[in-house]
């Protein structure tokens, strides 16, 4: 494994086991993910996800969770964290293939078409107006939620935050209020790993959405 500095490295290496979570560690490495964090010393396995090493600066990699999940899907596993995951999942050899497999010209990205790859039939909108529709969707969920949060207070929750990052990038693309219902239904067990939930519930917050955006 490589560092960016010697300090994430003495405190990386002097965890008690590589790629095992201990709540006594400080910083903690998820080598199926890819991702670093700040260890909460709350006796369980919660950690702050890093962005930046705090010592030298340097850009950590981005998380590969997002695909972590995306192909377990494939192979027919939508709860890995209920179901037996192939073990190769639980290190870094999935995405070390993919890299081995796919070099990194083929990760280039093309040229954006709103009409093809967002399914926008109305013409061009403005920034302002996409963030109005992030804030709408927003406290649609919030009000779903029972959360009596605004939006930029919403937001500070890094998880929920990035759920309905996921909601807003389909939204425009998917006309068909059920098929929305379970994307939506998809994202929330991914991301909270909830199942309390109802699909009549799912509908409902569907149904929302379609209405107002």
């Amino acid at each position: 494994m490589k560092y960016c500095c010697k300090n994430m490295e003495y405190f990386l290496r002097n965890n008690r086991k590589e790629g095992d979570f201990d709540s006594d560690d400080i910083i903690y490495y998820a080598p199926q993910y890819d991702e670093y964090g700040i260890v909460i010393h709350d006796s369980g396995k919660s950690y702050i996800k890093m962005i930046y090493c705090p010592w030298c600066g340097k850009k950590l990699p981005d998380s590969k969770k997002d695909l972590w999940f995306d192909e377990l899907e494939k192979i027919g596993l939508f709860n890995p964290f209920e179901e037996e995951v192939p073990e190769k999942f639980k290190s870094d050899a999935w995405w070390q293939h993919l890299i081995k497999k796919y070099p990194k010209k083929c990760f280039g990205v093309d040229e954006y078409i709103v009409d093809v790859d967002a399914g926008w039939k109305e013409g061009f909108v403005s920034s302002n107006d996409l963030e109005q529709d992030f804030e709408t969707l927003t406290n649609l969920f919030n009000k779903w939620l029972y959360n009596e949060k605004n939006p930029q207070e919403s937001w500070e929750n890094e998880l929920y935050y990035n759920a309905l990052c996921d909601i807003s990038k389909a939204m425009y693309k998917i006309d068909d209020v059920k098929e929305l219902a379970e994307y939506i239904q998809k994202i929330w067990i991914r991301r909270f790993n909830d199942k309390t939930k109802s699909f009549d519930e799912y509908i409902q917050i569907a149904t929302n959405i379609k209405k107002v955006l």
